[in-house]
């Protein structure tokens, strides 16, 4: 199935293929495909008839996204609202594509708040305002997308326990068993005091070893942090990482609980934040989708690749101004890749784990020396190691490869190379340092400064080089 798009679920994922199993195999595979092709919908419900819903999950994430999709429109409501259940967000987007949009409206109405308000917020804009009219619960829907895109209130559970401080732990236990079924995941009790505001938190398993009558005012933890609704999830993401979160209470203006972002929010914005910084890196646009139409592709890539082809051309320019003493020691010519190839390598790892610090808040502007330093020492340390073996092996090869003043061309080629790596190093350090400092995203333009740094420098430091240590001497 390769080269074909299909989806994924939280606990099915396109790796498991073949299919082995009671229900999908090849053979089953097959016969389902057929049947779909063939639009024979009567067969195919006989045939799935019996299919648990950990089956049709299967089925559906090995199944090529067109035809899943044209499968899951056939289903009964009930259990396309159970499929939905199971999948990310982003797949109930991609699954529901043929749907129209009043059977859409009934399976969101059947799915858990939280899950139909993900699902609708992948959705575009414009099917959002036809079927928000359609929900059951359209006003609670309407206050969400109101919210500016990317922020809390667009992604905040209402499905938490929240007690007065005055309550007992007997009196907490039996909320947690009263709403067992309709909170999912429970991990603490927030506690609040007379005006709804958190003032603590309660573990629920530390819950359970405590005496019945203690009040929670005198078990809470204290200090909790809590956020805005209309806080960016790049800060959440920040907190997360500090304080090892399991959930932040989300409050209003006031200081009023609202809502809560839970571990389920807590590591689906920590993977949409890691994923976004990845495409940036990789200078894809933050939103980048692999369903995104030809013109999208085009208008996200096309820029990034002339801004490098910028660079590749003035690095090219740069050789061809050495063209007499290329004529003179060819060889020379030969490590141009060597050399471009371990500076890119050493940018892009320090770029990383910088971009990485920056979004996660862990640089801290008294620790720059330091940084400094590290980067200095670590660039240094992995040049001279990477020259070293460099003049090694050229010194073992220019016997059999009959290289004149191997000596010398080895001294220049692994000087070269330790000052690109050191260069290279401290400019994806603190380029992305700089850009924050002048609102600039590190992530999406850090790439472009270590690519162009690279090309350019790294061909001008190592011709430079090469013609005073190597080709001078012919």
């Amino acid at each position: 199935m390769t080269g074909t798009k299909h989806l994924g679920g939280r606990q099915y994922r396109a790796a498991i293929d073949p299919p082995h199993g009671q229900y999908v195999n090849k053979a089953k595979l097959k016969e389902v495909k057929r049947l779909i092709a063939a639009a024979d919908q009567e067969a195919l419900k006989r045939t799935l008839a019996s299919w648990p819903l950990e089956a049709l999950l299967e089925l559906l994430v090995h199944l090529p996204l067109k035809r899943a999709s044209r499968l899951f429109s056939w289903m009964e409501v009930g259990k396309s609202a159970a499929v939905l259940a199971e999948l990310k967000p982003e797949y109930r987007a991609l699954l529901t594509q043929g749907s129209t949009v009043e059977r859409l409206g009934e399976i969101l109405d059947r799915l858990p708040l939280d899950e139909a308000a993900d699902t609708l917020n992948e959705l575009p804009a414009e099917l959002q305002q036809q079927l928000v009219p359609l929900l059951e619960l359209s006003d609670e829907f309407s206050r969400r997308l109101q919210q500016p895109k990317d922020t809390l209130g667009r992604v905040m559970s209402h499905q938490l326990l929240a007690l007065p401080a005055d309550r007992t732990v007997e009196d907490a236990i039996s909320e947690v068993r009263e709403h067992a079924d309709t909170i999912r995941r429970l991990d603490d009790i927030t506690v609040i005091d007379d005006d709804r505001r958190p003032i603590g938190t309660v573990n629920l398993k530390r819950l359970l070893l405590l005496p019945p009558d203690a009040r929670l005012a005198d078990v809470m933890r204290k200090g909790v942090s809590v956020v805005s609704a209309g806080t960016d999830q790049d800060s959440i993401a920040r907190l997360a990482a500090h304080d090892t979160l399991r959930s932040v209470p989300v409050v209003d203006q006031e200081g009023r609980l609202i809502g809560q972002i839970g571990t389920r929010q807590l590591q689906r914005i920590l993977h949409d934040e890691e994923t976004e910084d990845l495409r940036l890196i990789s200078k894809l646009p933050a939103d980048a989708k692999p369903t995104d139409p030809i013109a999208r592709i085009v208008k996200g890539r096309l820029p990034w690749l002339i801004a490098g082809l910028l660079g590749a051309t003035i690095a090219a320019f740069i050789v061809g101004s050495y063209e007499e003493e290329l004529e003179r020691a060819a060889i020379v010519a030969a490590f141009i890749p060597v050399v471009i190839s371990l500076a890119g390598n050493a940018g892009l790892q320090a770029s990383s784990v910088t971009v990485q610090a920056l979004a996660t808040g862990s640089i801290w502007a008294r620790e720059l020396d330091w940084r400094f330093l590290r980067e200095l020492g670590g660039s240094l340390v992995n040049g001279v190691a990477a020259g070293g073996i460099l003049a090694i092996l050229i010194w073992v090869a220019a016997p059999y490869l009959e290289i004149e003043r191997a000596t010398h061309l080895a001294i220049a080629v692994s000087l070269s190379l330790l000052s690109v790596i050191v260069i290279a190093a401290l400019v994806g350090t603190f380029v992305p340092m700089i850009l924050k400092r002048v609102g600039v995203d590190p992530a999406a333009a850090t790439g472009v400064f270590i690519t162009t740094s690279n090309d350019v420098l790294g061909v001008l430091i190592y011709f430079v080089m090469a013609n005073k240590l190597y080709i001078a001497h012919f």
